[in-house]
This record gives structure tokens, C-alpha cells and sequence, in this order.
């Protein structure tokens, strides 16, 4: 399952700074299409997972927080 992690990352890489066009539209999934391969994996790739995507929105309301105070 790892596998399958490490592929769709680097489909994502490659989608996002090549702009292929066909690799764009095979990263657009629906929700619930991205939710059963979530399912797919086992429980520590899911955390793992979640772990990640919880630092992202952290990182993000950070650098949102640290912008608002810069331009106050």
C-alpha cells in the first residue's frame, strides 16, 4: 500500500510542475473516489496520511495568521 502512496505522490509531482494535461485529469477525482483508495490503505498509511494533511492545514493557517499580522 505504500506503493500506492509513493505512486500517487509522484503522479501529483508530476501533474502539478510539468502540467501534463493527462495526469491533471487523472488526479481529478471524485471525493468519494478519493476516499475508497484512502480506504484502501492500511490503518498506520491512513494515519500517516492524515498526519500530513493536518500539517498542511496548520502550515497554512500559520502562514495565513503570519500575513495578517505583517500587513496590520
Amino acid at each position: 500500500m505504500v506503493g500506492l502512496l509513493i505512486g500517487t505522490s509522484e503522479t501529483l509531482a508530476q501533474a502539478v510542475f510539468f502540467n501534463d494535461n493527462d495526469l491533471q485529469k487523472e488526479l481529478n477525482l471524485t471525493l468519494l473516489e478519493k476516499i475508497k483508495l484512502i480506504d484502501l490503505l492500511s490503518e498506520d498509511e491512513q494515519q500517516a496520511l492524515l498526519k500530513m494533511i493536518d500539517q498542511a492545514i496548520s502550515n497554512k493557517r500559520m502562514k495565513d495568521n503570519l500575513q495578517q499580522i505583517i500587513t496590520q
